[in-house]
């Protein structure tokens, strides 16, 4: 899903969908992690974000689906 962070970029990927490198300007992995659980414990959906410089990276994950989308 993230790869090892490398010169500030990180690759994110879902099986079957295209590869999305994100900027590391922020701590990722963790806060991601954090909204994961916290959506997970409480069945609730919930929306991780990165930057792909320029753009805006969203991934809302549901009960049932997940959505990628890219901002500009």
């Amino acid at each position: 899903m993230l790869t090892a962070p490398i010169h500030g970029w990180t690759d994110f990927q879902l099986p079957g969908t295209s590869k999305y490198r994100l900027s590391y300007l922020r701590d990722v992995p963790f806060e991601w992690l954090d909204q994961a659980i916290h959506g997970l414990e409480s069945l609730y959906p919930f929306t991780v974000e990165g930057f792909l410089e320029p753009d805006r990276f969203l991934c809302t994950v549901s009960y049932w689906n997940c959505y990628v989308l890219v901002e500009d």
